[in-house]
């Protein structure tokens, strides 16, 4: 849908500015797990949207086939 589409693009910005979530040698403990929690709320969020696109929709569409 095209709410997932601006949710998409802007993680996608999200992992481009943060360097694909990949911490330099000089960051620190904070700095880390920002990036890993960056990376786990990514990956969280595009499951939500394939679930949702590809195994919610196609049910309740079916549904109301019927």
């Amino acid at each position: 849908a095209h709410d997932h589409a601006e949710v998409v693009e802007g993680l996608d910005e999200i992992r481009m500015l943060a360097d694909d979530f990949a911490p330099p040698a000089w960051a620190c403990r904070s700095y880390r797990t920002l990036l890993a929690e960056l990376a786990e709320l990514e990956a969280d969020t595009l499951l939500h949207v394939h679930t949702e696109n590809h195994v919610l929709r196609p049910r309740f569409e079916a549904r109301a086939e019927l």
